[in-house]
C-alpha cells in the first residue's frame, strides 16, 4: 500500500482503482491511500468492497481526505463491516464540503446503525452533488435512521437513486412517510424497496397516491416484497393510470399477486403508454387467467418492451392468449416465459406468432424442441429492426410511375413511415 500511495500522489492518468477483497489492507494502508488522495486529482472511482480489515480509524482518515480531494466521483464500500456509525459521522462531515462525489455504496455494511444513517442524511440536506446512495441490506439501521433520511429528502433535490433493498428496520410508518415525500421530491428517479418486509398492500396504496402526483420517478423496485398481493397491485395500477413518467415496475417474487392483480395491470396496459418494463417473475398465483388478462392489455399497448412471466404457473391457455396478442402488438421486444406449465401446443402457437410478429427480439421459453426455429426467427427480426428499417427510412424508395416503367417516382417520407409502422 505504501508504494501504491506514493505512485498515486504523482500519477496523472489512472482513473479507476479496485481494491475489492484486499484483506491485507488495514488501517495503516488506508491512511497511506488517504494521504495520496489529498494530492491525486485524477482518480474518479475507487472500490473497497469486502475490505473487511479496515476499521473505523482507517475510514475516518479516508473521510478527512475527501474534504480536500476534488476528483473522486464514486466510492464502493460494499460489505465493509468495519464501517460503523463513527465512520459515517466522519463521512457525513466530508460530504458537507465535497463537491465531486456522486455515488456511494454502503450495501451490506451491517455495522451502520441509526446514528450513522442520520449523519449521512444530515449531510444530504446541504450536499448538492451526490446522486446515488445505496443502503441495501444495512440491517442495523432502524426507524430513527430512515426517518432522518426521509427528512433529508425534503430539502435534497439532487439525489436521483436510493437503494433500500432488504432494509428490515424500515418499518411501515417510515415507508409510508417516504412514499408521501415522493409527492414533493422531484429529483429521485429510481428507488428500490426490494425485500423490505414492511411493504404490503396498505403501503402500496400510499405509494399509489404519491405516483399520481410525482413527475420524476422512472423506476421502482418492489421485488420480493412478499406482503404485496392483489389489492396492492390494484392500487399501483390505479396510480399508474394517472402517472406519466414511471417506466419500470418490478414485482418479481411478490408471491401473493395473482389473477385479480393481473387484471388490473391488463387494464392499465390499455391506458398507460409510458411503462416499458414489468417484471412479475415467480409470482406463481398468476396462472392462465392472470396471463390472459395481461395479454388482452398487450393487444393495444404500444409502449411496453419487456415482460417477465417466468415461473408464473402459465399453462396452455395463457400461452395461446399471449400468442394471439403478440400478432397485433408492435412494441414488446423481450418476453420471458421459462419455467411455466405449457407444452407443445402453447409453444407451437408462439412459433406461429413469430411468423407474423416482427418486433420481438428475445423470447425465453427455457428448453423446448423449437429452440432453433425461435432463434432463427428472432435473428430475422433483429436484422429487420437494426438494418432493413433504418435503410428504408434513410434512403430514397422509388416506385414505378403510372406513366410507365421508365419513369420512377420517389415515395414521400410520410408514406415510408406508414409502411414501416406495419412491419
Amino acid at each position: 500500500c505504501k508504494a501504491l500511495g506514493e505512485s498515486l500522489k504523482v500519477n496523472q492518468s489512472l482513473k479507476i482503482f479496485n481494491f475489492e477483497a484486499c484483506y491485507g489492507i488495514g488501517n495503516d494502508g488506508c491512511k497511506v491511500l488517504a494521504d495520496a488522495l489529498k494530492m491525486n486529482q485524477t482518480l474518479t472511482s475507487i472500490s473497497f468492497a469486502c475490505c473487511r480489515t479496515i476499521r473505523e480509524e482507517g475510514w475516518k482518515a479516508l473521510a478527512e481526505a475527501l474534504k480536500m480531494n476534488g476528483a473522486l466521483t464514486s466510492i464502493n464500500f460494499k460489505c465493509c463491516d468495519g464501517i460503523g456509525d463513527e465512520s459515517c459521522k466522519a463521512l457525513g462531515e466530508s460530504l458537507k464540503v465535497n463537491e465531486t462525489l456522486a455515488s456511494l455504496d454502503f450495501s451490506l455494511c451491517d455495522k451502520i446503525g441509526d446514528q450513522g444513517c442520520r449523519a449521512l442524511a444530515d449531510a444530504l440536506k446541504v450536499n448538492k452533488v451526490l446522486k446515488n446512495i445505496n443502503f441495501s441490506c444495512c440491517i442495523s439501521v432502524g426507524g430513527a435512521g430512515f426517518q432522518a433520511l426521509y427528512e433529508a429528502l425534503e430539502k435534497n433535490q439532487t439525489l436521483t437513486t436510493l437503494g433500500l433493498q432488504a432494509c428490515y428496520g424500515l418499518g411501515a410508518a417510515v415507508f409510508n412517510a417516504l412514499c408521501q415525500r415522493l409527492e414533493t421530491n422531484q429529483a429521485l428517479t429510481s428507488i428500490s424497496f426490494a425485500g423490505c418486509e414492511c411493504v404490503g398492500d396498505e403501503g402500496c396504496k400510499v405509494l399509489s397516491e404519491a405516483l399520481k402526483i410525482n413527475q420524476a420517478l422512472t423506476s421502482i423496485d418492489l421485488s420480493s416484497c412478499q406482503r404485496i398481493g392483489d389489492e396492492g397491485c390494484k392500487a399501483l395500477a390505479e396510480g399508474l393510470e394517472v402517472n406519466k413518467v414511471l417506466k419500470r415496475l418490478l414485482l418479481s417474487r411478490c408471491e401473493r399477486i395473482g389473477e385479480e392483480g393481473c387484471k388490473a395491470l391488463g387494464q392499465l396496459l390499455k391506458i398507460n403508454q409510458v411503462l416499458t418494463t414489468i417484471d412479475l417473475a415467480c409470482c406463481e398465483r398468476i396462472g392462465d387467467e392472470g396471463c390472459t388478462a395481461l395479454a388482452k392489455g398487450l393487444e393495444v399497448n404500444q409502449a411496453l418492451t419487456k415482460l417477465d412471466l417466468a415461473h408464473c404457473e402459465v399453462g396452455e391457455e395463457g400461452c395461446k392468449a399471449l400468442a394471439v396478442s403478440l400478432q397485433r402488438n408492435k412494441a414488446l421486444t423481450s418476453l420471458t416465459l421459462r419455467g411455466n406449465n405449457f407444452h407443445d401446443g402453447g409453444i407451437d402457437e408462439l412459433v406461429k406468432m413469430l411468423k407474423l410478429n416482427t418486433t420481438l427480439l428475445k423470447l425465453d421459453l427455457g428448453y423446448s424442441g423449437n429452440d432453433k426455429v425461435v432463434r432463427e426467427r428472432l435473428k430475422e427480426n433483429a436484422v429487420l429492426r437494426s438494418v432493413t428499417i433504418p435503410m428504408v427510412l434513410s434512403n430514397p424508395v422509388l416506385l414505378e410511375s403510372a406513366e410507365g416503367p421508365d419513369k420512377m417516382q420517389e415515395i414521400p417520407n410520410e408514406m415510408k413511415d406508414i409502411i414501416v409502422s406495419y412491419l
